[in-house]
């Protein structure tokens, strides 16, 4: 990921009332990221959504099938998105 796509994204998280940016105070070139009480709320919410969605994906696989699964997606290798 580009750092002015990083940006962007802060941006609408920040804008959006997902997370705030403080200076760090050991070091004032960093800023700290933290989840405000929305962005917390909608992290449960996506955790969630993501659980009931695997579940219903791989809920008919035995946990062998699932541990191959797993083994196998791991053989392919990663994209690179930049």
């Amino acid at each position: 990921m580009s750092p002015s796509t990083l940006s962007e994204m802060l941006n609408k998280l920040e804008t959006d009332g997902m997370i705030s940016r403080t200076s760090d105070p050991a070091d004032r070139r960093a800023t700290l990221l933290t989840l405000t009480e929305k962005g917390s709320s909608r992290a449960a919410e996506i955790k969630e959504e993501t659980r009931r969605a695997f579940a219903e994906t791989f809920g008919s696989l035995t946990d062998d099938e699932k541990q191959t699964l797993i083994t196998l997606l791991r053989k392919i290798p990663a994209q690179d998105q930049t």
